[in-house]
């Protein structure tokens, strides 16, 4: 090996471990994005009580929603066991059901905000009106955009 290339691999060994180097050690904590509970508490404003009722709500409509997502599962596996067969056919009867389930899954997200309206007072039904413009960005994956849409709201 000649020299020019002995001093591009060291180079290179060098900047690799410098790179390695930073990121094992960079202690520094990336901002989480707040979370939805946070933001609609912080909007609204809501007091010591709200707050305690708005967690009621919220531990209610988890499990709503946990057990409509373990429905719709269930329904999706019935119907995507026809794959099993030579010649696949889509199940009509559970597609069907399937679309009322995810259709029952944002009634009971919009009755749950209901219920959050419900607790606002007054002067809060404003804050309310604007959190509703945005709540598409609320409950949706961690993606730059969904960021970007919850960091509008506070």
């Amino acid at each position: 090996m000649n020299n020019t290339t002995k001093l591009v691999m060291l180079f290179l060994v060098l900047s690799n471990t410098l790179a390695l180097g930073y990121l094992f050690f960079d202690n520094k904590t990336h901002p989480q994005p707040p979370k939805p509970m946070e933001v609609i508490v912080d909007k609204l404003q809501f007091d010591e009580n709200q707050q305690q009722e708005f967690a009621k709500l919220v531990h209610v409509h988890r499990k709503d929603v946990k057990s409509m997502h373990l429905s719709i599962v269930r329904l999706k596996n019935n119907m995507y066991q026809g794959l099993k067969k030579e010649i696949p056919v889509v199940n009509d009867s559970l597609l069907t059901l399937v679309a009322n389930s995810v259709k029952e899954l944002e009634r009971i997200h919009y009755e749950h905000f209901m219920d959050i309206k419900n607790l606002c007072d007054s002067s809060q039904r404003t804050n309310f009106n604007e959190l509703a413009d945005n709540l598409g960005f609320l409950f949706q994956p961690q993606s730059p955009k969904v960021q970007k849409g919850r960091e509008k709201l506070k």
